[in-house]
């Protein structure tokens, strides 16, 4: 069985705003090439129990292998808030390349 990642939430002294830091199970830490990226990102609320709600629910995620394809976001969508789920795909997904435009 691999490693469990949890999220926690972190304020950045003299700052407002809730951040949520986490490692991410399915990109690769440049220093290692292994899984378990860190991750940080600002919540966009400075409200303690709404940064509680959103750090329960990427520990969901966290919590659900299937979730951690590009092809889940849409399923991750429905379920979460929209910032939980953009934190956690960021990156995540592969940009379009326009072959193109490069070849012309």
């Amino acid at each position: 069985m691999g490693k469990h990642y949890t999220a926690s939430k972190n304020r950045t002294q003299g700052r407002d705003g809730w951040s949520i830091i986490f490692r991410h199970p399915a990109r690769l830490d440049p220093s290692t090439g292994r899984p378990g990226r860190r991750v940080r990102r600002g919540l966009g609320t400075s409200d303690d129990t709404e940064a509680d709600a959103l750090v329960e629910q990427l520990n969901e995620i966290l919590r659900t292998p299937s979730l951690w394809e590009p092809l889940a976001r849409h399923k991750a969508a429905a379920l979460y808030d929209s910032r939980v789920v953009d934190v956690f795909y960021e990156g995540l997904e592969a940009a379009r390349t326009d072959f193109r435009s490069i070849r012309d």
